[in-house]
């Protein structure tokens, strides 16, 4: 477990979930967001698989959550998991009071945009052949 989720406040937070959970789905409106504590999680696009997590400390919903939007895809626990549940009346008190995890979601954002980037710079070069 990482280090911040070990702490106490956190760890009273983690709720368990059985196999097929579906967390949310895609289009809906819901604003929950959730933090992988263990398990793994079935992430699916118009019906279709397209990824799997298993990293504990890993977000799921954040663009909802933090942006207000629709959901952009499906998640399902793929196995029995523990996860925290942050609901949207709790997403600012979170993070004002998690800085450790505000900084990890700020990398994990970076890390989606720099990849998201090279993506649509190869896209373009493979065009331009």
């Amino acid at each position: 477990m990482s280090e911040y989720l070990k702490q106490a406040r956190l760890r009273a937070m983690i709720k368990p979930y059985e196999s097929e959970t579906v967390l949310f789905e895609e289009g809906e409106e819901s604003r929950d967001l959730y933090i992988l504590v263990g398990g793994r999680l079935k992430i699916s696009k118009d019906k279709v698989t397209i990824g799997f997590i298993d990293q504990a400390g890993s977000y799921v919903g954040e663009m909802s959550a933090l942006l207000g939007m629709p959901r952009t895809a499906t998640v399902t626990t793929a196995s029995q998991c523990e996860l925290i549940r942050v609901g949207p009346e709790q997403t600012d008190k979170f993070f004002h009071t998690s800085p450790e995890l505000t900084l990890k979601l700020a990398k994990i954002l970076a890390e989606r945009l720099r990849d998201t980037t090279d993506r649509l710079l190869e896209a373009q070069q493979e065009k331009k052949m």
